[in-house]
């Protein structure tokens, strides 16, 4: 069975510019399992308002509760997040932008080898999660975004001792209940976020990795 990343990475292979032979760089590219959509926000809310509250009724029961009222907000809004864009998004972007700037990148599943197809620079994902959070504890606004991790370096990387965290949020906020009354947005501040991100990691590597 054909993975979405390699179905998905074989298409952005065909669509790349040409670049000169002697200009491109090998990049390669390990993804660490797969983002999940999320909705943070009744446990934002006790995580900055209720610490005593959940310490009489206990924290992990508190936890729970709130855990579970988010699922039912993750059921309202996810039906209107499309579920490849994290792929159209975020993995088209950061592929266009790397290539752009003369790198070849190589795709690749499952745990490094050393019979692995030897790269420049190497590089790995660790997805988290993206969706809406909490940004404003005053007004309880919310705002897309999206949390990963990445490892990069000139050498191939099996265990990374130390990942760089990516925490990004859409400059657009509103209060939840806005959300609801213009759902077809909501895969739009997605996408936004994503590609923001994207851009970001890419720069990242562009200028940290010499």
């Amino acid at each position: 069975m054909i993975s979405w990343l390699s179905a998905f990475t074989a298409a952005l292979v065909l669509l790349a510019a040409p670049v000169a032979a002697d200009e491109v760089r090998a990049i390669q590219i390990r993804v660490d399992g797969a983002p999940a959509f999320d909705v943070i926000y009744h446990r934002a809310e006790v995580n900055m308002t209720g610490a005593a509250f959940a310490g009489v009724i206990g924290a992990g029961i508190q936890a729970g509760i709130e855990a579970d009222r988010d699922s039912t907000k993750r059921k309202e809004l996810k039906p209107h997040v499309a579920d490849d864009v994290w792929q159209k998004a975020f993995v088209a972007t950061l592929h266009e932008a790397l290539v752009a700037k003369g790198f070849d990148p190589q795709w690749v599943e499952g745990q490094a080898s050393g019979k692995d197809a030897k790269a420049d620079v190497y590089l790995m994902l660790f997805p988290a999660s993206y969706g809406f959070r909490v940004v404003d504890s005053t007004s309880m606004s919310v705002s897309a975004y999206v949390e990963f991790e990445a490892a990069y370096a000139r050498e191939p990387i099996k265990r990374p001792k130390s990942r760089e965290p990516f925490y990004l949020t859409h400059k657009k906020q509103a209060p939840y209940e806005d959300l609801l009354k213009a759902t077809s947005d909501l895969n739009g501040d997605i996408e936004a976020v994503l590609v923001q991100s994207a851009r970001r990691l890419a720069n990242k590597i562009i200028y940290n990795v010499k």
